[in-house]
């Protein structure tokens, strides 16, 4: 049995559609910061730090938007949301 898209190690990165983002957009106002964006810059925000900018090492400000790209590094995204929020 094939996994869900979201459970497969075929990719790290899966990519969040468009209604769903529009609706943070709408509760939020607008978004600041992607910490984990794709080359496009698909989400709308203020900041993009991409996978070669290394957004674990960037602050994150205001409204972000953070969808990390799935496999090991998960852990750390969360661990760096937590500290950022600690700091607001």
């Amino acid at each position: 049995m094939k996994q869900p898209y979201f459970a497969s190690n075929e990719s790290v990165e899966h990519y969040t559609p468009r209604y769903i983002w529009e609706r943070a957009i709408r509760c939020m106002g607008a978004i600041d910061c992607d910490p984990a964006a794709d080359p496009g810059h698909g989400i709308p925000a203020a900041v993009h730090y991409t996978k070669n900018d290394n957004g674990l090492i960037h602050p994150w400000k205001e409204r972000v938007w953070l969808n990390p790209p799935f496999g090991e590094l998960i852990p750390k995204f969360f661990e760096k949301l937590q500290r950022e929020w600690g700091k607001a």
